[in-house]
């Protein structure tokens, strides 16, 4: 599990993404736009990733963001397949 989680926050932080200072197995990929924030969740949910967004009051205004879960059971052909999926969403909505 703990070699997945890095390898999923690893490709994550390459591509700049802001995943904050988490060290646990929950990644948090920080969107502050709360518009963009629900898009993405839904757009990830249609393309067949289940991921939930933590938004205002739950946090800060600004500090909206996906949860993602890494388990010792996913191949790092899935975790590449979701880190595209997550990579071209980002490109949509311009937080790259």
């Amino acid at each position: 599990m703990h070699e997945n989680n890095r390898y999923f926050r690893d490709k994550l932080i390459n591509l700049g993404f802001d995943l904050g200072q988490s060290q646990s197995p929950i990644i948090p990929l920080y969107i502050k736009d709360m518009e963009i924030l629900y898009k993405f969740e839904r757009d990830m949910y249609e393309e067949g990733f289940f991921t939930v967004a933590v938004a205002y009051p739950a946090v800060k205004l600004t500090e909206g963001r996906l949860r993602f879960v890494v388990s010792a059971a996913h191949t790092k052909e899935q975790i590449d397949k979701t880190v595209d999926v997550i990579e071209r969403l980002a490109g949509k909505y311009k937080l790259l």
